[in-house]
């Protein structure tokens, strides 16, 4: 990998330190290159929205945030698998804006516009302008490509959560980070779980796998290890708890918990794989759909095996100076943790597969291919 000859170091927003040359400070100029690309990818995926509802995904999201309005309370007045948080926003939308179709509209094109953004002010973080605009832009024409069938879908902000989640993470390969910064981190797997129980609970499994690893790499001794893992993994349970504990109570308090288990645990488990399933798609030369299924494995894997394979090499190298090393172990901190939020999230389209369903892996792939070719 290069590294270009810079004047001084400055730290980024996520914590990652990155080199900024004489003439001017790069967090400045990613900043304003940030809020542009916002605004151009919202006008984008704005010009690109269909005018048709999508009646069943979209539709039941639609009904729930009315039914929410009117006092219903989900699990116990109506059947939903997922959290309550896309509900109960848009159901405060409705109230502020009215009940219309367009709002919810206009509040999914915010966040995918937002997702779009972040992921090239993560992708500039680590690799160049042009490697991290690619990345944006990969990122633009994936969401314009599933505009419609994701239109109104509780993935949307459950994957610009995964990313920030993530990287709110990732210092702990470099450093011992503050708890303060780790209790943020468990805060946003709090909020996914609002939005989607299951992604959620896995991206705090996945941190603590970041942490876990990280640990791993930077301490030697064993009790050193098992130390450092807990005083840096309870914030981000607390966060986590915080977060989740109060909706909890209060919906214990109005609802028993019946309802709920029900419509999480016993019905998905009964019925969602024989419902729901579909076989893996052969690829064949007329038809490449289908490579969208298989590519991100193929990039999760490959990241892994370079975020491994890069710590023998650094450990096998005795002429690394203290600053290159540092950067080795910054770079497989980012293949390995996106490479884990990339592979986990796959697996919730082992079912249902298809691209769609494969939405919360996909991101993450684009910042794994980014890395990867930079």
């Amino acid at each position: 990998m290069e590294y270009p000859v810079k004047a001084t170091i400055a730290v980024n927003l996520f914590g990652s330190e990155y080199f900024v040359d004489r003439h001017g400070g790069r967090l400045r100029k990613t900043l304003i290159t940030s809020v542009c690309l916002f605004l151009l990818s919202y006008v984008i995926l704005f010009l690109g929205m269909s005018l048709r509802p999508n009646i069943y995904d979209e539709g039941i999201v639609l009904t729930a945030a009315m039914r929410v309005a009117a006092g219903q309370i989900p699990h116990r007045d109506f059947y939903t698998p997922y959290g309550p948080a896309q509900y109960y926003l848009l159901s405060g939308l409705f109230k502020l804006f009215g009940e219309s179709i367009l709002v919810e509209r206009l509040f999914d094109l915010l966040i995918r516009a937002l997702v779009v953004t972040l992921v090239y002010t993560i992708a500039s973080s680590y690799c160049r302008r042009s490697v991290a605009a690619c990345a944006s832009i990969g990122a633009v024409l994936w969401l314009f490509s599933l505009n419609y069938g994701t239109s109104g879908a509780a993935t949307i902000p459950v994957s610009l959560l995964n990313l920030v989640g993530t990287t709110l993470a990732l210092p702990v390969f470099l450093r011992t980070v503050s708890r303060r910064r780790m209790l943020a981190a468990g805060a946003v797997a709090g909020i996914a779980a609002m939005f989607r129980y299951d992604s959620g609970v896995a991206l705090l499994a996945i941190q603590a796998c970041i942490v876990m690893i990280a640990v791993c790499l930077r301490v030697k001794s064993g009790p050193s290890k098992l130390r450092a893992f807990a005083s840096t993994s309870w914030p981000c349970l607390l966060g986590f708890v915080t977060v989740t504990l109060l909706p909890a109570v209060y919906y214990l308090s109005v609802a028993p918990i019946r309802p709920f288990v029900h419509d999480v645990i016993l019905y998905p488990l009964q019925y969602y794989h024989r419902g729901r399933n579909l076989p893996y798609p052969a690829i064949r030369l007329y038809n490449l759909d289908s490579l969208a299924d298989y590519l991100p494995i193929a990039i999760v894997g490959i990241s892994l095996y370079v975020g491994v394979a890069r710590r023998f090499k650094a450990r096998g190298n005795a002429v690394f100076s203290a600053e290159i090393m540092a950067k080795e172990l910054e770079w497989r901190g980012f293949l390995i943790a996106f490479g884990l939020l990339a592979l986990v999230m796959y697996f919730k389209g082992i079912v249902r597969i298809s691209p769609v369903q494969l939405y919360l892996c996909t991101i993450p792939s684009l910042l794994l291919l980014a890395a990867l070719f930079q």
